[in-house]
């Protein structure tokens, strides 16, 4: 079940790094190399769903990230774990993608114009393969 998490946090990692944008970051502050990818994912989520009408879509997210980490790295990790970590997954990446075109909008404002290379990346981070399981079935994929 850990290589399910492992494969998760990989999809989120790669995900991450494709919406991050250096001017999430403030003034003073040093940007987070990629394989940092958890303060990258925390830069995007903080920055593309600030304010209190979207505290719980940052709490799903970020939540969703820990499940990923703890399927990964806990021993005693069941079939229902792995299994809401790669539906979690599926849920941050889609809404990465609503991320990706709130870029596109808020570029002025973030002073940024995001390289149109970024939105055909995410867009093919349409499948992501795990291997036959009783839990999963021959593998799960989300179209774009």
């Amino acid at each position: 079940w850990q290589d399910l998490g492992r494969r998760a946090r990989e999809v989120l990692i790669a995900a991450t790094n494709v919406v991050f944008d250096e001017a999430m970051i403030g003034d003073g502050e040093a940007t987070p190399q990629e394989a940092n990818a958890k303060a990258r994912f925390d830069a995007v989520v903080d920055t593309l769903a600030k304010g209190s009408s979207h505290d719980t879509l940052r709490q799903l997210m970020k939540a969703a990230w820990e499940l990923a980490q703890k399927v990964t790295h806990s021993d005693g990790i069941t079939r229902v774990d792995a299994f809401a970590a790669t539906q979690s997954t599926i849920v941050i990446v889609r809404t990465l993608q609503e991320i990706e075109r709130a870029i596109t909008e808020l570029s002025s404002r973030l002073s940024s114009t995001p390289p149109p290379e970024r939105v055909t990346k995410l867009r093919r981070l349409h499948t992501v393969c795990v291997p036959s399981d009783p839990c999963i079935g021959s593998g799960f994929s989300f179209p774009l």
